[in-house]
């Protein structure tokens, strides 16, 4: 197994040349001197001459390892850099939630938002702008998101800040329909007709008319319809 070059002693990267082993072989019969080497971390590396000197192995594999581990702790870093922190805030959960309901179809309430057409705007899809604009608009702690109109994105233009008692208040079920002169809500109507409070609220959402709610029955599991009259 002797050669002409000695790689014995030789530093690549994180190998240091320890000594020659036995040559490797291809399936066509072309012989490779191979070195064990040893690694920085340790380890021991077989390899052969090219792939020495060509920079191809550098390390026992630690090299790669110790890359992505800096990779990933790198992104982590950015990700705290650009939050400055803000990562468990009650603003960037607020933030957090309004993507998730909108985005996420795994989400409980994902079918009442994003399941509905609503939408965060593109300028709110990084926390940043969202931040600045709820420190412009005068956020405290303590207050909820809200908006203006609940068929509408979230977007600067139609968000607030308000209580959470006034969000109570002005939650769709809470909302009032105009029929035949007088004016109901949500629960109000299923209570007249009979119906559970979701199954009208589901008929709004899919773009009923009031009238329509009212003069349409519910068809009972006997094959009956049900509703009752004002």
């Amino acid at each position: 197994m002797s050669s002409a070059l000695d790689l014995t002693g030789k530093r690549f990267g994180r190998l240091t040349v320890v000594r020659r082993v036995e040559n490797r072989v291809s399936v066509s019969g072309k012989q490779y001197a191979m070195w064990l080497c040893r690694c920085d971390c340790g380890n021991t590396k077989i390899s052969s001459t090219g792939n020495l000197r060509q920079g191809q192995v550098r390390s026992c594999g630690c090299l790669k390892k110790d890359s992505y581990k800096s990779k990933s702790r790198n992104r982590k870093l950015s990700l705290l850099a650009m939050t400055h922190g803000e990562t468990k805030t009650h603003l960037y959960m607020v933030w957090a939630g309004m993507k998730r309901r909108c985005q996420n179809p795994n989400t409980k309430y994902y079918p009442l938002y994003g399941g509905r057409g609503i939408k965060v705007c593109d300028e709110w899809q990084k926390y940043e702008p969202f931040r600045d604009w709820a420190r412009a608009t005068g956020y405290e702690q303590g207050l909820t998101i809200d908006r203006i109109d609940c068929d509408g994105d979230y977007c600067p233009e139609n968000c607030r800040w308000i209580t959470v008692q006034e969000q109570q208040r002005n939650r769709r079920n809470n909302r009032h329909y105009e029929y035949h002169g007088k004016s109901y809500t949500v629960r109000e109507i299923a209570e007249i007709l009979g119906m559970k409070p979701r199954t009208v609220q589901g008929r709004i959402e899919r773009g009923w008319s009031i009238e329509k709610i009212f003069s349409t029955p519910i068809l009972r599991g006997n094959g009956k319809t049900y509703f009752k009259r004002i």
